[in-house]
């Protein structure tokens, strides 16, 4: 299940935690001192506004080191890819953090995924495998496990399952498999069906496919996966 919204952020009051300014680090002026009558300090709106755009800028820019240290960027992302926006997941309503490692059971159903975003857009979403058939050898770079389009959060609008979702089955003695949750901005409402993906799910270039359709990738993040024993169930 996808779930469009505005993820309302739980940032700390600017009394809660303040950065010194740059004389105190300095020791050059004394710090302010406040008894019980004094009012604390409490910033306007628009600087709370300014100090969550920063903390939004710090964790878009976390994010994308993390794609790029995990070579998510540039395995399935091109290298100058820049996130706009955060996304979680969960897989059987348990939250999951981006790059956890999970069972093959954990991931046999679909997950729910939601968008940090304003309303009015429509995406694209993609989960793939850019280490098929293993982490040592990708000849199969990527493997396309689901693909749905036109998400929005207009009342009564559905979505498009190009490719149904298929869990992650990686073959015992293959590696850690990396599968990434790609978003792709559409310019407006596609008719598009399983006819505009290869029958093989193998070798899907996501971001080649939606530059063909005037789609860009503006979000993403990942999960790890492992056959730990031959018999694991899948």
């Amino acid at each position: 299940m996808i779930k469009l919204g505005i993820a309302i952020q739980d940032y700390p009051h600017p009394q809660d935690h303040q950065e010194p300014r740059e004389e105190q680090a300095l020791g050059s002026t004394p710090s302010l001192e406040l008894n019980d009558s004094t009012p604390a300090p409490v910033a306007k709106p628009q600087e709370q506004h300014h100090m969550q755009d920063a903390k939004r800028r710090i964790m878009l820019k976390a994010i994308g080191i993390e794609l790029a240290e995990t070579m998510i960027i540039p395995d399935v992302l091109p290298p100058k890819f820049e996130p706009e926006f955060n996304i979680s997941m969960k897989f059987n309503d348990i939250p999951v953090e981006m790059g956890q490692l999970l069972t093959i059971n954990d991931t046999k159903s679909e997950p729910t995924v939601e968008f940090d975003t304003q309303a009015g857009q429509i995406f694209t979403l993609a989960i793939v495998d850019p280490d098929s058939p293993s982490s040592g050898h990708h000849g199969y770079r990527s493997y396309r496990h689901f693909l749905i389009s036109n998400l929005d959060m207009s009342e009564n609008s559905t979505s498009t399952v190009i490719t149904a979702y298929q869990g992650p089955n990686p073959e015992f003695g293959t590696g850690t498999h990396r599968y990434a949750l790609v978003v792709l901005k559409q310019q407006g409402r596609y008719n598009l069906t399983e006819a505009d993906v290869p029958e093989s799910r193998v070798r899907f270039d996501v971001v080649d496919w939606g530059k063909k359709r005037k789609m860009k990738p503006v979000a993403a993040s990942y999960f790890v996966v492992k056959r730990h024993h031959v018999s694991e169930i899948s």
